[in-house]
């Protein structure tokens, strides 16, 4: 009797055992995936910051091509 659930606690086990396994595989995955996708943001935040960089400069540069004309003007 004492083998048999001594048999029955260590196949529970064992079915414990994979089924923490296979979560933390997934787990693992969903953290990778979601470590890639911060990457991915990142460099799109880079990208965007490089964007507006520029388009700032290209304001101020219109903004006084604007005032300079102005100034003709007059």
């Amino acid at each position: 009797m004492k083998e048999d659930d001594k048999g029955k606690l260590k196949a529970t086990l064992e079915d414990e055992k994979r089924d923490q396994d296979f979560q933390f595989a997934k787990l693992r995955k969903q953290l990778d995936e979601q470590k890639e996708l911060i990457g991915n943001q990142r460099k799109l935040l880079n990208k965007l910051q490089v964007l507006n960089e520029v388009t700032q400069g290209c304001m101020t540069q219109s903004a006084t091509d604007l005032a300079n004309k102005v100034r003709e003007k007059q």
